[in-house]
């Protein structure tokens, strides 16, 4: 009921009723959890070349927005609000890294970048395998905001097919370009590593250890499969281990495993290139972080605990993972 009221009706009144402004950016990454990804660094470049444009980040958290580089013209809205429809409706550029809803449909003359998120190893779109109650829907919707799209932005002319098939596009809607996010590990790696330590006010001499799973189906809780106790008995005097959940996780299982002494959830951290930088080795599963990790030609270990489930009955994977994966497999702590 709300969606068909919210985009049903109030949304096609704001497309009528208001102009289009030509000067105007819409930006919003991971539903508005975050100010990160190829948004962001879109964002920058326009900051830094254009700064008479109009900006509107979708924000939710409004603590935040404080992240954001200021521009003169800028405004923060949120998702589910009434300010959010109003720009949408008047925005001429549209720049975002996850699906909109299937019902915001854009006027006439709009641009919307999909500038999506990461390369494909695990399946998404159109071929995701139908394995949980939420797949075929999930499926359409994807297929409806994709058909809205001018362009999606292809990290490689191999990910552009994938994406082709995953949401049934043309061959012209696919723009093959470096991720704009990925300049940031190509630049002076020393200098922004000591600034991001600062920043998190992390002060220590130990390397560090960065965890970044992937989720998994529908649930949103994460099971840790690390040993915490041996890990700190083994690695605690020469390292530190950081755990970044993915955003579409709410929380971890084995919540009273955090101190700061050892263990730091990193996850309200938006940049997660940042955290690439201060680290030292990563460890993933099905996450497609190892494609962007591998810039930095840094060590890499691969923990997919539950692997023949989530190969053939949840995600599904678009290759061989043994074959595929930069670094040794393992599948326990």
């Amino acid at each position: 009921m709300f969606s068909k009221v919210y985009y049903g009706i109030i949304f096609p009144l704001f497309k009528f009723f208001t102009k289009l402004n030509d000067n105007k950016f819409f930006f919003e990454s991971y539903y508005g959890k975050q100010y990160s990804c190829n948004p962001k660094w879109f964002y920058l470049y326009i900051l830094e070349h254009h700064n008479d444009t109009d900006i509107v980040w979708v924000i939710n958290d409004k603590s935040k927005r404080i992240q954001v580089p200021n521009s003169s013209n800028i405004k923060f809205t949120k998702r589910k609000s009434i300010s959010y429809l109003y720009h949408l409706a008047t925005s001429k550029y549209w720049i975002v890294n996850s699906n909109l809803h299937p019902m915001a449909i854009p006027k006439k003359g709009t641009y919307y970048l999909q500038t999506w998120h990461g390369t494909a190893l695990k399946k998404i779109g159109l071929d995701v395998l139908d394995t949980y109650d939420q797949a075929n829907t999930d499926k359409l919707n994807w297929k409806k905001d994709a058909e809205n799209w001018t362009y999606i932005l292809a990290p490689t002319i191999e990910v552009g097919k994938k994406f082709k098939s995953a949401f049934d596009l043309p061959d012209n809607k696919i723009l093959n370009y470096n991720y704009p996010r990925n300049s940031i590990l190509l630049s002076d790696k020393k200098e922004l590593s000591e600034k991001i330590f600062n920043q998190m006010g992390l002060k220590t001499h130990k390397k560090v250890i960065l965890y970044a799973p992937t989720f998994r189906g529908t649930n949103p809780v994460f099971d840790l499969q690390i040993n915490i106790d041996d890990f700190r008995q083994q690695l605690g005097e020469e390292y530190i281990l950081l755990i970044r959940k993915h955003s579409n996780i709410t929380e971890i299982k084995q919540k009273d495993i955090f101190n700061e002494g050892f263990v730091i959830d990193v996850s309200d951290y938006d940049d997660i290139q940042e955290l690439y930088l201060i680290s030292d080795l990563l460890i993933t599963d099905y996450s497609s972080v190892f494609f962007d990790y591998a810039l930095l030609e840094r060590p890499m270990i691969f923990f997919p605990y539950d692997y023949e489930e989530y190969k053939n009955n949840l995600r599904g994977l678009y290759y061989n993972y043994e074959e595929v994966v930069p670094g040794p497999i393992v599948y326990n702590s």
